[in-house]
């Protein structure tokens, strides 16, 4: 049937019609949509703050420092993270809460607050970030929920005056250096989530005279207990198969290591340094020594392997070898 040309041109105005009020309302409604999009970065007391898909990030301290407890709302937004720098170098700062809300505690979050004393992480926060607490020299205490799964690099570096540390066992990540320079440090708790340790992670330990590496780890990383000078003995389990360069270098102190049956490459100067070390023990066959000398300096070191363990010779890494037999329980 033949269209009236009359209704084909209201039709067609009608379409234009539409077009024009649906071009009209995207264009008015646009900036409100990026608007809702984007992150408002927005000033309250004693914070600078973001807030993104209803949840906010705190982003700067404005406040006088001392003992702070960080709110878990503002606005009546949940606070959920705490950003890169937040709190950097507040000298003023002594102490602070952290509450269940937040999630995640950012980049250097904390660093160089050197007159902060005590730390309480809220029971929701996942991952503290690189540096969070860097260079904080008079943090004595410093409580960690089970909900952390990651502590990243230099996390706690150069936090002198920490004396205990409890790793929770959500933890499956500690970063390279997470501990170095904590002089003070006599106790560490590793445990049985970590499968590896990094590099550094406790190097320059002093104080620490006691370690236990659990049966999860499976690698050691170059100088992670560098210059823990404090260390006597290390057993170190089956379940290692790599123990990296200048691992335990320059531990002065230390007389004996046990090493597991699983060992099966020890990295240069791995024990380097350690001028009281007298007897090391392997379980397992001779591990291959990358880099030629795993001892350099350790003159009163005798290495021992069990009988029918493989690849053992009359010298291991320049050092004469024993047999010895493990004790019944």
């Amino acid at each position: 049937m033949p269209v009236n040309p009359m209704e084909k041109q209201i039709s067609s105005r009608k379409v234009t019609a539409w077009l024009r009020l649906g071009t009209a309302c995207a264009t008015r409604l646009l900036p409100l949509l990026l608007l809702l999009a984007l992150p408002a970065t927005v000033q309250a007391q004693d914070y600078t703050y973001e807030v993104n898909y209803g949840k906010v990030t705190i982003t700067k301290f404005t406040g006088s420092g001392g003992a702070v407890d960080v709110p878990s709302t503002i606005d009546g937004l949940p606070v959920t993270s705490i950003a890169w720098n937040t709190f950097y170098n507040c000298a003023s700062l002594v102490s602070v809460k952290i509450p269940n809300s937040v999630t995640s505690i950012g980049t250097g979050a904390f660093n160089s607050c050197s007159n902060l004393t005590s730390v309480v992480v809220g029971n929701s926060v996942t991952s503290i970030g690189n540096g969070a607490f860097y260079s904080c020299s008079n943090l004595t205490s410093a409580t960690i929920p089970n909900s952390v799964t990651s502590i990243g690099t230099n996390a706690f570096y150069g936090c002198s005056h920490l004396t205990s540390f409890i790793i929770p066992n959500s933890v499956t990540i500690i970063g390279d250096s997470a501990f170095s320079g904590c002089s003070r440090l006599t106790n560490i708790t590793i445990p049985n989530s970590v499968n590896r340790i990094g590099n550094g992670v406790f190097s320059g330990c002093f104080s620490l005279a006691r370690v236990m590496i659990p049966t999860s780890v499976t690698r050691i990383g170059d100088g992670a207990f560098g210059f823990c000078s404090s260390l006597t003995g290390v057993s170190i389990p089956n379940s290692v198969t790599r123990i990296g360069d200048g691992a335990f270098f320059g531990c002065s102190k230390l007389t004996t290591v046990m090493i597991g049956n699983g060992l099966s490459i020890l990295k240069d100067s791995a024990f380097t340094g350690c001028t009281s070390l007298t007897g090391v023990y392997f379980k397992g066959h001779a591990p291959f020594v990358v880099g030629g000398d795993a001892f350099i300096g350790d003159r009163k070191v005798t290495v021992y392997y069990l009988p029918g363990a493989k690849g053992w010779d009359t010298t291991f890494s320049g050092r004469p070898t024993r047999f010895y037999r493990l004790r019944s329980p």
